[in-house]
């Protein structure tokens, strides 16, 4: 009779009373118990995210009335996907279709409607969502590109030009390797004029200027033109040569070199050009080539590289080819131009090192070197 009396109590059909800890659980809605990402996650990756809820018991497939969307709010477009449960059917798998990126910096809204429990049928309670933020772009991976000629002495069709030991020289936009074997640097005529031999190439010391150097004996036809030729020069760091050859022209003087006083050395070309933009903020190559071999330019000779506050002016070490006759600013180590500034290169009290004759010579009334303005790269004085 108690027995009767408790079964009785308890309802008699063989449920359990769930306030007493018996209750049939199944019996309950499915609830998504966790996701990821997690909700308001930032930094999620663009390609194959890895986007999943799970739920409270094992559920039917999502198809047909149950959904589980990505979507973004315009001018985003929303991705198609699919769904997966896993092996036991507690977690569902959302799949970009075509593995297509999300957008980057996008808020992104998980949504599952409908979906229902496999023992019971019963549905989610009420839709679930989540959000979560992807990363911002990253830049591509780009292939090296061949190295180029940035810059020539004498400069192309220049006139005048001197007959005997003439500047010849060929500026590169990044270290290259030495310009022997397949690679060449060449200077050439059209008969009757006979193209100089033992001609020699060399590099500076940064391997970003080369120059070619006539036999000593040799002299240039007068009012004659000249073609120099660079081709097959390789990247030290790729390995990659010129896309093309680099090829330029002059004309020397009249006659003999006449003999006449000595005069100021000048700055015959400069890396990089006046008015330059664009330059690189490391590794930049911060040069000025010389009409004749110069002193050690220091003490009262400087080379510096300035910009206007709040910028700092960068710090760096000079250096002096005497073969290409091209001096140097190399900045410290680890040091880099600002993005987006105008800096200045100068040079003052440079000597000739046979005449003692400086650069830049005294202006009327000033000894200041003149200047000349640029954007987003280094000016010339």
């Amino acid at each position: 009779m108690l027995l009767g009396a408790v079964v009785a109590g308890c309802g008699g059909d063989g449920g359990r009373d769930p306030i007493l800890g018996f209750g049939d659980v199944d019996a309950l809605p499915p609830a998504v118990t966790a996701v990821t990402p997690v909700h308001q996650a930032t930094g999620v990756a663009l390609n194959n995210p890895l986007i999943t809820a799970e739920f409270s018991q094992p559920m039917a497939p999502i198809t047909g009335s149950a959904t589980f969307t990505l979507s973004c709010a315009a001018p985003c477009t929303s991705p198609a996907a699919t769904v997966a449960l896993d092996a036991d059917k507690r977690v569902a798998t959302l799949t970009l279709a075509g593995g297509l990126p999300l957008a980057p910096l996008t808020v992104y809204t998980a949504t599952i409607t409908g979906a229902t429990s496999l023992a019971t049928g019963k549905a989610l309670a009420a839709p679930y969502s989540w959000q979560f933020t992807t990363v911002a772009a990253v830049p591509p991976v780009l292939p090296p590109l061949p190295p180029t000629v940035t810059a020539v002495v004498p400069v192309n069709n220049a006139t005048g030009v001197a007959r005997q030991n003439p500047i010849i020289a060929a500026v590169f936009s990044e270290p290259m390797a030495p310009i022997a074997g397949a690679a060449s640097f060449t200077l050439s005529c059209a008969a009757p004029c006979v193209s100089p031999t033992g001609t020699t190439v060399s590099l500076d010391s940064a391997h970003r200027v080369a120059t070619l150097a006539l036999a000593p004996s040799t002299t240039l036809s007068p009012l004659t033109t000249y073609t120099a030729t660079v081709s097959g020069a390789t990247s030290l760091a790729t390995g990659l040569a010129l896309a093309s050859p680099a090829v330029w022209r002059f004309t020397t003087g009249e006659g003999a070199t006449p003999v006449i006083p000595p005069v100021a050395p000048t700055v015959t070309a400069v890396t990089p050009v006046a008015n330059a933009t664009g330059v690189a903020l490391n590794n930049a190559l911060i040069s000025a080539a010389f009409s004749e071999p110069m002193a050690a330019i220091t003490g009262s000779a400087s080379f510096t590289v300035s910009c206007a506050a709040p910028c700092t002016s960068p710090s760096g070490t000079v250096s002096f080819d005497a073969t290409s006759r091209v001096a140097t600013f190399a900045m410290a180590s680890g040091a880099s131009l600002s993005p987006s500034t105008t800096y200045t290169a100068t040079i003052t009290g440079a000597r000739s090192l046979a005449t003692g004759l400086a650069w830049p010579p005294p202006t009327s009334g000033s000894s200041a070197p003149a200047c000349w303005p640029t954007r987003r790269g280094p000016a010339w004085c």
